[in-house]
């Protein structure tokens, strides 16, 4: 029974963030780049905007989400995009398992991701201005939060390296 209501959760996660996805417009600021987002998109080698722009620190240390953009095969917004649709529904399904872990019921997990989800910061403005990097940035700090909770030092470790490549407040923050 369990088994048949997590798919059913990460069903419901799979069409709460798609349908964010359908219905938020790409912002039109720089062509849909934002202002941070013109730096992660140049490192992902966007042609249309300067090199000298993936350059400029901080952004230029943040090498995680847009080296995966790069890797994938479609134009540079919709890389991110996909990045970020993934993202969220990781970020999501951690949530649900992270409250499950606290012991919270399975209404006041749902209602807990829902509450998330409907934060602008959350699935929304990883849609609307997807060049930035602060879904994957969040993924992998509810990833340190699961981990540590349930005690997997291990990949906490391994998760904590690679928010260091992600953003600095992936692993700083953790040792605040």
């Amino acid at each position: 029974m369990e088994l048949f209501f997590e798919k059913r959760i990460l069903f419901i996660i799979i069409f709460v963030v798609f349908l964010v996805l359908l219905t938020t417009p790409i912002t039109e600021k720089n062509s849909g780049f934002d202002s941070d987002g013109q730096r992660y998109a140049a490192m992902a080698g966007e042609l249309s905007l300067s090199p000298d722009l993936a350059l400029q620190a901080p952004y230029c240390y943040r090498i995680l989400t847009p080296y995966l953009a790069s890797l994938l095969p479609l134009d540079t917004i919709s890389n991110f995009r996909v990045l970020a649709f993934l993202s969220n529904v990781l970020s999501l399904y951690i949530l649900y398992q992270i409250l499950s872990t606290i012991g919270f019921e399975i209404r006041s997990r749902v209602l807990g991701v829902l509450l998330y989800s409907g934060s602008f910061w959350t699935l929304r403005f990883s849609f609307y201005s997807p060049t930035y990097i602060d879904y994957l940035t969040q993924l992998l700090l509810l990833l340190i939060i699961f981990f540590s909770l349930n005690r997997r030092y291990i990949l906490l470790v391994f998760t904590l390296a690679i928010g260091a490549i992600q953003k600095e407040s992936a692993s700083v923050n953790f040792f605040l």
